[in-house]
């Protein structure tokens, strides 16, 4: 908008001196979005009368709308600005709050949020959301997969964790659609890994957690050499930031040997190699790692080799 004023100018004495004309504009960016409810998640159990409301803040807004995902689930209807939820079956919905800039839910649209309501059994809110396993069994440098399927509106993301990394790593630590987890045994031993399931809006936490239970194994010795029993104590995972295989080396005889780690590019030519000089006696264990940067893109092996050059090892174990 553009208007305009006169500014007049005068003497010590009275005197007009002259006028000026100012003209003055005015933008508006809009209003900010400030509506408000007073909580993310209702818990209720079929015709609860107790505790099945929430109230609306309109703060700059003039009216709001609400709306059920599921109205076999719940409906919900605004009167002032109290939200009552009829719970009619188990299951969950998503009461939505639209916010307007005119009465009744008139004029322009200003934003939304969203309340999450569960009825009856917590366990209804993942509805036919699900995790195809509940154990997996692997070896130490082993990676195994398993599926998570989300299949429900009330749900916004899982999260992933291991109760254990150090036994088993997983990735992604995240999912917002249906995908594969994948789980790399690090050591020998039993872990958990916990699918916890979050809701709308902002990642409500629903408190209910899928778990899966996995047990590593150790891994059997990969000697090729009847002279060298190789047994693998840890292999890096799939988001490890180092190459760095650690084993445990028994020799049935006196022998030297030589370890290696290697680094190759995308075309298969070797980068990088780093090497360690092993003097093994007979029947005494000895540990043996080393340990090279993971850069993208490129592919680690390691293999060991007696002091003759003899492989000990299949020149294998690509990351």
């Amino acid at each position: 908008m553009v208007d305009y004023f006169s500014l007049d100018k005068y003497n010590g004495s009275g005197k007009l001196l002259g006028t000026e004309r100012v003209v003055v504009t005015v933008t508006s960016g809009g209003p900010v979005f400030d509506g408000t409810v007073s909580t993310e998640l209702l818990s209720l159990e079929v015709d609860d009368t107790t505790d099945n409301t929430f109230t609306v803040g309109l703060g700059s807004a003039m009216s709001a709308t609400v709306s059920s995902s599921d109205t076999n689930i719940a409906t919900a209807t605004l009167s002032g600005d109290t939200v009552t939820v009829n719970a009619l079956n188990r299951g969950s919905a998503v009461i939505t709050v639209s916010y307007y800039d005119g009465p009744n839910g008139t004029g322009s649209l200003r934003g939304t949020q969203r309340v999450t309501v569960k009825v009856g059994d917590i366990s209804s809110l993942i509805g036919n959301s699900s995790v195809d396993t509940v154990s997996l069994k692997l070896l130490v440098g082993e990676t195994k997969t398993f599926n998570v399927t989300i299949d429900n509106v009330a749900i916004q993301q899982v999260e992933i964790s291991s109760a254990n990394t150090g036994i088993a790593a997983v990735t992604p630590a995240a999912l917002t659609e249906s995908g594969e987890v994948s789980v790399t045994g690090v050591t020998a031993g039993k872990a958990t890994v916990g699918v916890k399931w979050l809701g709308m809006p902002n990642n409500v936490d629903l408190g209910v957690a899928t778990l899966v239970n996995i047990e590593v194994e150790p891994r059997a010795s990969i000697s090729i050499d009847d002279r060298l029993e190789i047994e693998m104590v840890s292999y890096p995972g799939a988001t490890s930031q180092k190459y760095d295989p650690k084993f445990n080396l028994i020799a049935n005889v006196d022998m030297n040997a030589t370890m290696f780690v290697a680094q190759y590019n995308s075309k298969g030519a070797l980068e990088k190699v780093k090497s360690l000089s092993l003097e093994l006696k007979k029947d005494v264990a000895k540990e043996a790692q080393l340990s090279l940067p993971v850069e993208v893109g490129r592919t680690y092996k390691f293999f060991i080799w007696d002091s003759t050059f003899k492989p000990l090892t299949e020149m294998t174990s690509a990351r």
